[in-house]
């Protein structure tokens, strides 16, 4: 448990130095937060919300804007996920599926998120900011609790297989 905790602290502190970077203020995450309001224009527009396009890290159209901005992007609650997994004692293999499949669960549950809080600005602006930051913030603890859960299960069961399968061998 203490290697768990230390390895698991160890690598929030390397996630939080390399974000404060400036290379990450100014490269990164700008980059990543314009790439979200593409996706979630386009999304938008797939879903019949009619002209919407990204300006920069901005979802806009006439109805409605949202921006989004650094802390609704994801990437601490996948810092998080990441942790979690690199610190539990499982194989490299299951390690780095999970840490790609928790990832992936959690960019596309961030466009939900963005898409949803657009939709909710368009049809129920007074439900906005409950939505931002009481559900969608719970939403996201949860998720990522739950897929590194999800994920241990998953790992536990194939490297008890592997275990047996080695001592039938």
């Amino acid at each position: 448990m203490f290697r768990f905790v230390l390895t698991f602290a160890g690598c929030m502190a390397i996630y939080y130095v390399l974000s404060s970077l400036s290379l990450f203020h100014a490269r990164v995450f700008p980059a990543f937060l314009k790439g979200n309001a593409i996706v979630a224009a386009r999304v938008l527009e797939g879903v019949g919300q009619g002209p919407v396009e990204a300006n920069g890290s901005a979802v806009c159209s006439q109805r409605f804007s949202v921006e989004v901005a650094r802390g609704c992007d994801a990437i601490e609650p996948i810092a998080l996920l990441v942790s979690a997994i690199l610190a539990s004692p499982m194989s490299i293999r299951a390690r780095l599926a999970g840490m790609a499949a928790g990832a992936l669960c959690l960019m596309a549950m961030n466009l939900m998120r963005i898409v949803t809080l657009f939709l909710f600005g368009v049809y129920w602006p007074a439900a906005f900011h409950v939505m931002h930051v009481d559900v969608w913030q719970v939403i996201f603890i949860l998720l990522a609790v739950a897929i590194w859960l999800a994920w241990a299960w998953w790992a536990l069961g194939r490297e008890s297989v592997a275990r047996a399968r080695v001592q039938h061998a």
